[in-house]
């Protein structure tokens, strides 16, 4: 049973709302989502943030900032203090990379190198808005990176810019959504980001049917869990499961709690299923606490 936190991958090149939307949308999965998000625009090892600082980024030639920014992502792959659930990430290794090969042309790593060496994201949210309305946005700032203004020199430039984006992106092998925000308000590129993290398969776990377990009344509905039944026999689309992984901070240990779909689970327990899909929420307790967790197997759900 892993513990290994998920994470989605906003990108994206500037001007196109990825901080403001990723902001928006783990304050959303909060509020309305099975699992929470938590949105994070540096390494997902808060501790490498002091290492960062003692650096002056800017003063470093363009290769070695990028075997600077290379040995802090080994870091940051090592890590153990990720956060329990879902984190939002503005921008990560694949920037640095495309950003290193736009200054100096240093070569883009292969699928292989990148899987390897590079902490693989759940899936992308590729950020893309036309010319026009980055120019506009653009001319709003009072002060422009080398980069921005070479990506806004000409329509052209852009769009070449915008496809190498895009294709390293998806040379990572992991599902990308492209997000085009150009025309789109951002209530709507909003729900269009949750729609595509929560009403997709993209953040869905598998869970041992056999370690499923309920804290509270461990009884179905035998008309409802059939039903089911005969859905997941007709591989008819059945909502996912939220499962709350109960973690014992003293040795690590878990168990899985079914907080909704319990008449679903249990559907998958008759079948004799040996995995199911679930959205997981990570609850870290004492040892005290989980100890004291009361707990039922499907196997000995009973009967309204």
């Amino acid at each position: 049973m892993s513990n290994e936190v998920p994470y989605a991958l906003v990108e994206g090149l500037d001007f196109t709302g990825k901080t403001t939307i990723s902001k928006l949308l783990s304050q959303k999965s909060v509020n309305d989502g099975p699992i929470p998000g938590q949105y994070n625009h540096e390494f997902m090892d808060p501790t490498l943030q002091s290492g960062i600082q003692s650096v002056s980024i800017g003063e470093l030639s363009p290769a070695y900032k990028e075997m600077y920014f290379k040995g802090l992502y080994a870091l940051d792959k090592t890590s153990k203090n990720l956060p329990l659930n879902l984190v939002i990430q503005d921008r990560y290794f694949p920037s640095i990379l495309y950003y290193g090969n736009i200054i100096n042309g240093t070569p883009l790593p292969s699928q292989q190198e990148m899987q390897e060496n590079f902490i693989m994201p759940k899936g992308i949210l590729l950020f893309e808005r036309s010319y026009d309305e980055v120019l506009t946005i653009a001319q709003s700032r009072k002060k422009l990176s080398r980069l921005e203004k070479a990506a806004l020199e000409s329509r052209d430039q852009y769009e070449t810019m915008k496809q190498r984006y895009r294709e390293l992106m998806f040379s990572l092998g992991c599902e990308c959504v492209v997000v085009d925000t150009t025309n789109e308000s951002i209530d709507d590129t909003l729900e269009e980001c949750y729609g595509a993290l929560f009403d997709s398969d993209l953040l869905l776990e598998d869970v041992r049917v056999a370690d499923l377990q309920v804290s509270w009344e461990a009884k179905v509905y035998p008309s409802t869990a059939q039903r089911y039944v005969q859905d997941i026999e007709a591989e008819r689309k059945v909502r996912p499961l939220i499962v709350h992984r109960m973690i014992n901070q003293e040795d690590d240990s878990s168990v899985d709690l079914v907080e909704d779909g319990r008449h679903r689970a249990y559907a998958h327990h008759l079948i004799k299923l040996v995995s199911a899909k679930a959205f997981i929420r990570r609850v870290p307790m004492t040892a005290d606490e989980f100890n004291q967790l009361s707990l039922t197997r499907l196997a000995d759900f009973t009967f309204k």
